[in-house]
């Protein structure tokens, strides 16, 4: 049976499972999906599922993603998103109807002194504003569609919360685009200006892009989004028992996270929290060890495995019909974290902000000491760490794309001159127009630049 869908739109997500009722238990739930087909699906191997044993044996207890997911600002939408002008000394204001109101005067300047915009001006603009200004795109069309989106986002919610930005686009592409190495100067297609692009102006768009793209309606997604701080908890065990608030399994977690980075050496990203709150972060690498459930004492898998007695578990009304022993999983997971947006020249994974989580919970294991489902930590004094969902693109190897990149020319060398680009932004304007919600730059405008920030040396403007 196919996952739910992840649907990100300004961080809301919509989670449809099956046709189960909300009210349905988390027991029977997990039994209805199936947790060796979801598994499978999720990590993209049909043949995955097996023994702990066999799991063991093949990919051991650590592992890193090939390449280490880089740092960059999740964008806040009450700065106002990529077209913040973060270079700018007090345009920091918490208020985004402040904000609002600065960007309105800030563009009808701009759009007044366009043809004279002095060095320093254009050293300051923001991300999507220097975009515009590569296209000789007097309107500031991809920046003014940025605002207005979020001018209706805080018109339907009433406050932009300081949390809210676009992690959705960063996260996977943070660990699917390649690094923007340094800075490039690009020439703007009328030739008037030379723009620089700093990494993180290009961070920016690449995190835009794939938080509007329409690969956005392209995932696997497990686990659901919280709608509480303060969810709903058996008395005996502290255990969750709000559904939506009860995390990923940890069955499901423990085998995506070994299927995935410990076979395949892929990323994927986990919304480390579990509350009202959203942070999405791509998962750069995982070590654990195993204990004894019933000693507590930490051993290898096999001193560690317990049969299950359900006569002496406190957990026992929510075990798996299945479950024969269990195991305990102490695991370490290292993320890449935000950053806050600079101007610096290069960028590198030395400095990259890597964070580690620890996760505690236990296996449950079948007859043939298949992962058939697992418990979290639950403590009745303190809230327990755990996973909210974690979710991949349906692709391993995804790509975003725009619905106008089949009229840009490719590649993108030597054809790209203002005759071609130019118009193409025009009807780049007009889509973001009639798609108000989700403003987009042109995909191969911004994997170019991507391209040439990420190469070894700086490459000439077109």
């Amino acid at each position: 049976m196919q996952l739910a869908k992840l649907t990100c739109i300004n961080l809301m997500l919509i989670v449809v499972v099956a046709n189960l009722p909300i009210s349905a238990s988390a027991r029977v739930l997990e039994a209805a999906l199936g947790i060796e087909a979801r598994v499978n699906e999720f990590v993209g191997m049909p043949s995955f599922y097996q023994s702990i044993d066999a799991l063991d044996l093949a990919y051991g207890t650590h592992a890193q993603a090939a390449d280490q997911a880089w740092s960059g600002s999740y964008w806040p939408f009450y700065l106002g998103s990529i077209a913040s002008p973060y270079a700018v000394k007090g345009f920091d204001d918490i208020d985004f109807l402040k904000n609002l109101t600065f960007y309105k005067r800030r563009i009808a300047e701009l759009k007044r002194n366009y043809d004279t915009l002095s060095t320093e001006t254009i050293d300051q603009l923001s991300p999507s504003e220097k975009y515009d200004l590569y296209l000789a795109d007097s309107n500031f069309s991809l920046t003014s569609a940025i605002w207005k989106s979020l001018s209706a986002h805080q018109q339907q919610v009433g406050e932009v919360a300081s949390w809210e930005g676009s992690c959705h686009g960063w996260a996977p592409a943070s660990a699917f685009v390649k690094r923007p190495a340094h800075l490039i100067q690009m020439e703007s297609l009328d030739g008037k200006y030379k723009i620089p692009f700093y990494p993180d102006d290009v961070k920016a768009l690449t995190t835009l892009l794939w938080a509007n793209s329409s690969i956005q309606n392209e995932t696997l997604l497990e686990g659901e989004r919280c709608h509480t701080d303060d969810p709903n908890k058996d008395i005996n065990t502290g255990r969750v028992t709000d559904l939506s608030c009860m995390g990923v399994n940890p069955g499901v977690w423990h085998l995506s996270i070994v299927g995935l980075i410990g076979a395949q050496k892929k990323s994927f990203v986990m919304n480390r929290a579990n509350g009202t709150q959203i942070w999405n972060q791509p998962i750069v690498n995982y070590s654990f060890t195993y204990f004894n459930p019933v000693s507590k004492v930490p051993g290898d898998l096999k001193s560690s495995l317990a049969a299950l007695n359900l006569a002496r578990d406190d957990l026992h009304a929510f075990r798996s019909r299945e479950a024969r022993y269990f195991v305990g999983v102490q695991m370490s997971v290292v993320y890449t974290s935000e950053s806050v947006a600079t101007h610096m020249q290069k960028d590198s994974d030395a400095w990259d902000n890597l964070v580690s989580i620890d996760f505690t919970y236990e296996l449950e294991l079948d007859a043939s000491r298949r992962i058939v489902g697992g418990e979290w930590a639950w403590y009745k004094d303190k809230p327990s760490s755990y996973p909210g969902f974690i979710w991949r693109f349906e692709s391993l190897n995804p790509l975003a794309s725009t619905p106008l990149d089949g009229l840009t020319p490719e590649p993108f060398s030597a054809e790209y001159t203002s005759s071609h680009l130019i118009p193409l932004s025009v009807r780049a304007a007009r889509l973001n127009a009639r798609e108000p919600e989700k403003p987009q730059p042109l995909a191969k405008v911004v994997r170019y630049l991507n391209e040439l920030a990420a190469s070894p040396e700086a490459s000439p403007s077109p």
